[in-house]
């Protein structure tokens, strides 16, 4: 139980440190380069054709970039994309622990 306690904050702990370093540099970026960088960080892809254009108008507006980042995360394909994320990391966090505690015996 304490192994699944550490993996859960170092996992919170990984995502929130990544998240304050993204967003001040995704804000940067003009509004093109800035949807290619979202949708890669929340959706884990590309941007098509029809997603760019129907984004670029919404993002032009005031707390546009915001608004865009909630409507990718909490979209079907942004809270799958997260979950496939979250589960990568337990396992990958899980190995490393896993590497360090043969390495120690």
């Amino acid at each position: 139980m304490a192994s699944k306690v550490k993996i859960s904050w170092r996992l919170h702990w990984l995502q929130r440190k990544s998240s304050v370093a993204d967003a001040a540099s995704l804000q940067k970026l003009d509004n093109d380069a800035f949807l290619d960088a979202v949708y890669l960080k929340y959706l884990g892809r590309n941007i098509d054709p029809t997603g760019k254009s129907f984004y670029l108008q919404r993002v032009q507006s005031s707390r546009g970039r915001q608004r865009v980042i909630q409507a990718l995360q909490n979209s079907v394909e942004g809270q799958a994309y997260n979950q496939r994320q979250k589960i990568f990391l337990h396992y990958w966090i899980g190995k490393k622990e896993n590497n360090i505690l043969q390495r120690l015996t």
